[in-house]
């Protein structure tokens, strides 16, 4: 377990801490648990027998997981205790190498349905083309920002999850620091509101379209509350000290 406050990250509400210099594997570097500093004990195991890799600098120079290609996801059950009407933050640096399938950074929702997901989507569903994304319970998001081979930090906030909630009024997405603009993508059948997400049963990190070409990923940290900006500039601040 690591501390929060002593990292200069906002500690109240923290569900999950993942870093990539804290991950059990077998032999070839196979990751067969991601463990959680933060404290909560929310680990993760691979979703497939295929698993991702640790990578020793593949991060700006720090080890990173590395998502070669789809189905090589990792996932635990569960929304890491969050109450389903209540806010959530995910924040993420990571890199990918392919700009133009689908790939889910870090998403929650319900096994096997029709849309009931939140979460880090960039090309989401029927995307207008390689851009950054998200994605709440059948509404598609597409931001201002194209994807790029490059090193990113992205927060990712909603203020609640009650159904009924104005998309996407109650999303606050940045990359880098910057707040980015969401468009609704054609995708999905909501109707720029929350549904229901009582049902959600998991989590997963990296999972990917098919023909999915690879990424990186460092520090992943969860909140159950959305954080204010002043917050979000810590997390910012933090990522830049570890990831210089």
């Amino acid at each position: 377990m690591l501390d929060a406050s002593d990292a200069g990250l906002p500690s109240a509400g923290l569900v999950l801490w993942l870093r990539a210099d804290f991950v059990a594997t077998l032999a070839g570097g196979q990751v067969c648990r991601w463990d959680d500093v933060s404290g909560a004990g929310n680990y993760f195991v691979p979703g497939t027998s295929t698993p991702p890799v640790v990578s020793a600098s593949a991060l700006k120079g720090k080890p990173s997981v590395t998502f070669p290609s789809e189905n090589r996801y990792l996932v635990r059950g569960g929304v890491l205790g969050i109450a389903p009407n209540a806010g959530r933050t995910f924040a993420v640096i990571s890199l990918t190498r392919d700009l133009i399938h689908r790939y889910e950074q870090v998403f929650m929702g319900l096994s096997a349905s029709g849309g009931t997901y939140f979460g880090l989507d960039m090309n989401v569903f029927n995307t207008a083309g390689s851009r950054e994304g998200v994605y709440t319970t059948n509404n598609g998001y597409d931001t201002d920002l194209a994807t790029a081979a490059t090193v990113r930090v992205h927060v990712l906030s909603i203020s609640s999850m009650q159904a009924g909630g104005s998309l996407p009024a109650v999303l606050d997405y940045s990359v880098d620091g910057i707040t980015r603009t969401l468009t609704r993508t054609p995708g999905g059948n909501g109707n720029g509101l929350v549904e229901d997400f009582a049902g959600a049963n998991y989590t997963s990190l990296g999972g990917a379209a098919s023909g999915f070409a690879g990424a990186e990923m460092g520090d992943v940290l969860v909140w159950d509350r959305a954080l204010t900006a002043s917050e979000r500039a810590l997390v910012e601040a933090y990522f830049s000290s570890r990831y210089p």
